[in-house]
């Protein structure tokens, strides 16, 4: 699914480049909108708080943070059936949203 392929690419690359991710980010998701029948489909929004989440180079610990970088990002995500559950199956960020 396209939210999983781009989640594995982003881990890839910042393992290729000696980074790694310290601490949680904070969230908050809230189910925005619900849409049943055929093709039923959860959208869930979230201001994603990266403060506490920081990459930083696994070999000297010091900061991989692009300068300038939005500490809290407005994400949203689409879910649909899978299996007994959901999925999550597209993943967006608005870097220019504040929230």
């Amino acid at each position: 699914h396209k939210a999983l392929a781009q989640e594995r690419e982003n881990l890839l690359q910042l393992a290729q480049a000696g980074i790694v991710v310290k601490g949680e980010p904070l969230l908050q998701p809230v189910v925005a909108s619900v849409t049943l029948g055929a093709a039923p489909v959860v959208t869930i929004t979230d201001c994603v708080n990266t403060s506490g989440w920081r990459p930083v180079y696994k070999a000297t610990g010091k900061s991989a943070a692009a300068p300038g970088q939005p500490q809290r990002v407005f994400a949203t995500a689409l879910a649909r059936p899978y299996g007994d559950g959901w999925l999550i199956v597209e993943l967006t960020t608005d870097r220019s949203r504040s929230c």
